[in-house]
């Protein structure tokens, strides 16, 4: 009886050790893309990879100041609805508004009478294309690496979910993995930059072409959103069942102007 559960046991521990010998290349693979593909995020219990001197947290934080606000844009102009939006929606006089994709014609400037604190926004309704907005500070880049920050207050309907896109001073764009999704009314959603996975991507076309490795964040020249997808305003859909909606953005980061070819922070 012995022999036969020492043989037994042979025979699981021979095959529980083909198994992880099969499953470890994947495992490290999984592993090393993930690295590759997040930009500058920790783990917990990592070191920050560069601390300020005097930092009595060596678990955080890579840097002296958190950042300030960059700019804000609420396209809140005492205009009439736009369709297709134009600068004239803009309230910051130091923004400046693109728009992008087959579907750009098609994205409105929008508010409505009721409810009675209906805001004024961006809304892709319209799209009869992928689309993207884009807004970039006339004078400065901004820095996002550290704990620089995105936000905006949207409202996406049917299976829209909107997506950071951002363009680099070396003309490249790359749109975030993450997204926020729809909602039954209007929410507040915060990004780190550098805690998201980023995909290259075609602007023209306004669709993803593939990972993005050692994005470099310390220099960006636009930032704005899309969700990636067509209008849902078509035959036999009420207006608004499909579309997303921005009512402000917000960007936190590092001003760095665009005079100055280097500038270290």
């Amino acid at each position: 009886m012995p022999d036969v559960l020492d043989e037994v046991s042979m025979k699981m521990s021979t095959r529980f050790v083909f198994v992880l010998l099969i499953a470890a290349p994947v495992i490290v693979a999984a592993q090393t893309t993930q690295g590759q593909r997040g930009q500058g995020r920790f783990n917990a219990g990592d070191r920050v990879p560069v601390a300020p001197v005097g930092n009595s947290r060596p678990f955080c934080c890579d840097y002296t100041v958190r950042p300030p606000l960059f700019f804000r844009e609420t396209f809140d102009a005492d205009i009439p609805n736009e369709t297709p939006i134009t600068q004239r929606s803009i309230t910051n006089p130091n923004v400046i508004l693109s728009t992008w994709g087959p579907g750009k014609a098609g994205i409105r400037r929008s508010h409505h009478t009721f409810p009675s604190d209906d805001p004024k926004y961006t809304f892709s309704g319209p799209a009869k294309g992928n689309w993207a907005v884009t807004l970039r500070h006339k004078d400065s880049y901004v820095d996002l690496r550290t704990v620089a920050k995105i936000k905006w207050r949207a409202n996406n309907s049917g299976l829209r979910a909107l997506h950071i896109i951002i363009k680099t001073a070396d003309g490249k764009w790359y749109i975030s993995e993450q997204a926020d999704g729809p909602m039954t009314d209007w929410r507040e959603r915060e990004f780190t930059p550098r805690e998201l996975t980023w995909l290259t991507l075609d602007i023209n076309a306004v669709v993803e072409t593939g990972p993005a490795y050692n994005l470099d964040l310390s220099k960006v020249d636009e930032i704005g959103y899309t969700d990636l997808m067509t209008g849902g305003d078509v035959a036999d859909a009420p207006s608004g069942a499909a579309a997303s909606r921005v009512d402000w953005i917000e960007v936190w980061g590092f001003p760095l102007s665009r005079s100055v070819t280097t500038t270290n922070q």
